[in-house]
């Protein structure tokens, strides 16, 4: 997804929301806040404070936020 722009991230998303409805499937992600934080200045996922993730990644399941985690593992923050 870093690799992504925002629309790309967005197509992205959309067909994932599509094979966990057709397929059941599950999307574990693990970003940093540039692919949370969108070109326009929203974010995709405004449960969850910003500053928060600065220099951490948000865990999400299915597109809900689920934890904090270090970027290479090496902390776990349940929401």
């Amino acid at each position: 997804m870093g690799y992504l722009n925002a629309n790309g991230r967005s197509r992205f998303r959309e067909t994932i929301r599509e094979l966990e409805a057709s397929r059941g499937c599950h999307w574990l992600s693990n970003e940093g806040h540039m692919v949370i934080d969108q070109e326009d200045g929203s974010n995709v996922v405004p449960e969850v404070d910003p500053q928060r993730i600065l220099g951490r990644f948000l865990l999400t399941h299915n597109g809900r936020p689920v934890a904090i985690t270090g970027p290479h593992g090496q902390s776990l923050e349940w929401l």
